[in-house]
């Protein structure tokens, strides 16, 4: 044990790095927040979702776009823009509040609104990029994970150029964030009732927005330059010696197996049927599947030390490689819960100053957000009913390790 953690401690932090600096950047951010909230009052005249629905229709883009205010009581209360149905959705924090840092952020959300309805093609383009990127992720991490089975040249290399890939995609989104900003700061100046020190304090809020993406950016980007720990995980082969399963695991690779056989059916039939909605039991059903596979993997993976078995093995870990990445967090998850986090949490606050005008226009519009609520529901319900093609490509993606089963049971 002594052996294997010093030989992938460096590996271990560089997982836990990103989220670590995630979490001190929300407290710093947070902090900084509600600052600039409380040396506001809030004493603009109209709420953030009424002056967004003023400067829709001020945009002349009533046709286009409606808003919606969610609460704690919502499937997930955010501000967002959802391109795929034309809808901004606020938090009641943001909604309700009547300073230029809340302001900033409705007209956030109306700049990303504004671009995707300009180029709705890039909009579209957007959405497809979030799987792409998340493919190129699953498979450059499975590429690494089976190299360090195998050793086999060049495959290192290409998990690396994948990565590179997916980070040159997230320019996208930097790209996408700073449009937005750069027309929420025009709106905001069209709006007469924002002064100087309100347009610096909207300002501030919409730079801190950005560094999360940025600083996100810049930091998986500096991970690459590690990556020579990651070459020296793939030099050694830990195939042969070969292993030959007992009857005990013939029967359990046959179980998985089955398992993995109706999931396979179950993808399909996912991927092509016509209302598109989720069963209740997906998860359960996924959860099952991915466990099974797992142990098949585990069972068979040093069955055979050639290259077409090796690609097989690589291809069956790509639906599995989130159980790899939870194994190499663990540790950093561990220290996360006995200190990192309990310091993180005495720094932090409440981004928001819930003054009495906040208070009273929250329980003014209990029937609003209420409304808002339900129609985030049925937002949910709509999306999971349209079978688009990133779905049903992904649905069959996941498919990749019957290869593998077929090339176990034939030998």
């Amino acid at each position: 044990m002594g052996e294997l953690i010093r030989t992938w401690w460096p590996i271990l932090v560089l997982v836990w790095l990103p989220g670590a600096i995630q979490t001190i950047m929300t407290v710093a951010i947070t902090r900084a927040f509600r600052r600039l909230d409380e040396s506001h009052p809030d004493d603009l005249p109209l709420t953030a979702g009424e002056w967004l629905k003023r400067e829709i229709g001020r945009l002349g883009l009533t046709g286009w776009l409606s808003q919606i205010v969610t609460d704690g009581e919502a499937k997930a209360s955010i501000d967002a823009y959802h391109p795929e149905h034309g809808v901004i959705q606020l938090t009641a924090d943001t909604h309700f509040k009547r300073d230029p840092m809340h302001w900033a952020i409705a007209a956030h959300e109306l700049g990303h609104a504004r671009f995707k309805v300009a180029l709705p093609l890039f909009g579209r383009f957007m959405v497809g990029m979030v799987y792409v990127k998340r493919g190129l992720v699953a498979v450059a991490l499975a590429l690494v994970f089976g190299n360090a089975m195998f050793a086999l040249p060049h495959i290192t290399d290409i998990a690396l150029h994948m990565f590179q890939a997916a980070i040159a995609l997230h320019l996208l989104v930097l790209l996408d964030e700073s449009v937005a900003s750069t027309l929420a700061l025009r709106s905001l100046r069209a709006s007469p009732e924002m002064q100087p020190s309100h347009m610096r304090s909207a300002r501030t809020v919409l730079t801190l927005a950005f560094s999360t993406y940025a600083i996100g950016f810049a930091t998986r980007a500096a991970l690459l330059t590690q990556w020579h720990l990651i070459v020296d995980h793939t030099k050694v082969p830990a195939v042969p010696p070969l292993y030959h399963l007992t009857t005990a695991g013939v029967v359990l690779a046959g179980t998985a197996t089955v398992i993995a056989t109706f999931y396979a059916l179950n993808r399909i039939y996912m991927a092509f049927r016509l209302d598109g909605t989720t069963p209740k039991r997906e998860q359960a059903h996924t959860f099952l599947f991915q466990c099974a596979l797992l142990l098949f993997v585990y069972l068979v993976w040093n069955h055979r030390a050639d290259a077409q078995w090796a690609h097989y093995v690589m291809a069956a870990i790509v639906p599995i490689t989130g159980w790899f990445i939870a194994v190499l967090s663990l540790p950093g998850a561990i220290f996360d819960l006995v200190l990192f986090d309990r310091i993180a949490k005495r720094f932090h606050v409440d981004p928001t100053d819930r003054t009495r005008e906040l208070r009273r226009d929250h329980e003014a519009g209990k029937t609003q957000r209420a409304a808002g609520n339900v129609a985030f529901a049925q937002l949910i319900e709509r999306s999971e009913a349209v079978p688009r093609l990133e779905r049903r490509v992904r649905e069959l993606c996941r498919l990749c390790y019957v290869p593998l089963v077929i090339a176990f049971w034939l030998s």
